[in-house]
């Protein structure tokens, strides 16, 4: 199939053109990380530089760090209690009113500087009264892995910019499910510097195809000191929906929420991973009428947009 030519119809969204794209998916660069980007994915320059067909591409081999998990130091935790998994990190994150005036105001501070009409500059009060686009972008922008951790020597560092839609500097890479010829290749990311302490993670995520109902796996490993690894898996059943346009999908929750979780065994984590199986029947998607057979796509994946790490020190 090809999976470049799709045509999006959903309600509250833009149409979005047939294209010749490397691959369909949501997301902004700008045109110099774009350069970069194909230079490491293959693939056409896109014409636009803020589209959703940017030049991206799914995880694969080539961008797995070398590692070795050790024997027995796989290890699995579950929530307590399925409803500690948040989708608003507003009504959620202990303490937020605390927070949200700071990284509003130093969003708002960072992007007027670019904008000339006074009347289209960002207001921090305005920005916190409500849960939207503007609120989701600085909160991201704030808190991502490149700012609050000064992780500036990522793997793939455009992934985990701060940026989440066309406002700012967003892309995504595509995540396949683990299961099958993918079970082993859980997409991970050496963050090159080591934890001393974490309280909650975030993704920012989308289903590419409809709505995906899946088991969602967020990691953190550890080098050890036979200088193998030991990873530690945080589970949780997640609806991961296509965006609207705007801003992908959230998902947090607190280590502390996992049962049997020892929030002490974080310190010297250094590398991240997020992965994912989709249940019975859990992918839900109807394809539009004008689509030709061969464009109809035959699975359904998640593009991945940012890792957050707040309240953590490195």
């Amino acid at each position: 199939m090809d999976e470049n030519k799709v045509v999006n119809n959903e309600e509250n969204e833009a149409p979005i053109p047939k294209t010749n794209r490397f691959l369909f998916g949501a997301g902004c660069i700008l045109i110099a990380a774009g350069v970069a980007i194909i230079a490491l994915f293959g693939g056409e320059e896109a014409d636009e530089i803020c589209t959703d067909e940017s030049p991206v591409g799914f995880y694969s081999e080539k961008h797995h760090p070398s590692f070795e998990i050790g024997e027995g130091r796989d290890l699995t935790y579950h929530l307590s209690d399925e409803t500690k998994v948040f989708s608003n990190p507003k009504t959620s994150v202990k303490e937020m009113e605390n927070k949200e005036l700071t990284f509003c105001s130093e969003y708002a501070a960072y992007y007027n500087e670019q904008i000339e009409d006074e009347s289209l500059k960002y207001i921090p009060e305005d920005m916190i009264k409500n849960y939207n686009w503007k609120y989701a972008n600085a909160y991201a922008w704030y808190y991502g892995l490149t700012r609050s951790a000064s992780l500036s020597k990522l793997k793939i560092p455009y992934i985990f910019d701060g940026g989440i839609n066309c406002f700012t500097s967003g892309s995504q890479i595509y995540i396949k499910e683990s299961a099958g010829e993918n079970e082993n290749l859980i997409p991970t990311f050496d963050l090159k510097k080591s934890a001393k302490s974490m309280e909650y993670f975030g993704i920012y995520a989308a289903s590419a195809y409809g709505n995906l109902n899946v088991e969602l796996t967020f990691s953190l490993l550890k080098k050890d000191s036979d200088k193998k690894f030991t990873r530690y898996n945080f589970v949780f059943d997640a609806n991961v929906n296509k965006s609207n346009g705007m801003v992908p999908s959230f998902y947090g929750a607190y280590f502390e929420d996992f049962e049997g979780f020892d929030k002490s065994l974080l310190e010297g984590c250094s590398m991240i991973s997020v992965s994912y199986k989709i249940k019975e029947n859990g992918w839900i998607y109807t394809p539009e009428p004008e689509l030709a057979e061969e464009d109809i796509p035959t699975f359904g994946f998640i593009k991945l947009y940012e890792v957050l790490l707040p309240e953590s020190t490195w």
